[in-house]
């Protein structure tokens, strides 16, 4: 073992810049903490956070909000359709659920009010602690929100702002939907 120290006293001198041999101090090595994040400067201005897009609407009298929203807009058959999308993550009680509400606008010219066609609002479940044991879905839900009104507002480079609201028809299926707002994040 002491054969060893000779080396290790020679690896810290070369490390300190100082030359190995007799007489050579070996000093423990000092480890400077640095933060991960510097501090902005106070001439900086603060950096936002990525926008994701959000949105929010009464559905069946219940709030319901959105951790994320984007939009896209596709030439189809000499004109534009636009999709909004608009997601959340949910967890309790060991399940996750994953929920997403889309408007499609078939014929879409830019700001205006529309009425939507092939849209939906799905939501499925998992139950983390089934995965194992069978195939963990907890729940599923597809129900369509066609014959929704949907006004949008502002149309940037970035994003599509706008606002919705949905009455189902008698003798059709769905959720009403009543002071829905969406700022959806452009994904074309």
């Amino acid at each position: 073992m002491s054969g060893m120290w000779p080396m290790v006293a020679a690896l810290v001198a070369a490390c300190d810049g100082a030359s190995a041999g007799a007489g050579a101090e070996v000093k423990p090595a000092v480890a400077e903490v640095k933060p991960a994040t510097p501090e902005p400067r106070a001439d900086e201005p603060a950096r936002a956070a990525k926008d994701k897009g959000d949105a929010t609407v009464t559905m069946d009298g219940k709030a319901w909000a959105a951790d994320r929203c984007s939009a896209r807009i596709k030439a189809v058959d000499g004109g534009e359709k636009l999709a909004v999308a608009c997601s959340r993550m949910v967890t309790s009680d060991g399940a996750v659920s994953g929920e997403q509400l889309t408007l499609v606008v078939d014929d879409y010219k830019g700001p205006g009010t529309y009425t939507t066609g092939d849209s939906h609002y799905a939501t499925v479940g998992y139950d983390t602690g089934a995965a194992k044991a069978e195939d963990g879905v907890r729940g599923r839900r597809h129900v369509s929100l066609a014959g929704a009104q949907v006004v949008v507002s502002a149309v940037s480079d970035a994003a599509i702002d706008g606002s919705f609201e949905r009455t189902p028809q008698a003798g059709t299926e769905g959720p009403v939907l009543a002071d829905g707002k969406f700022h959806a994040v452009r994904k074309d």
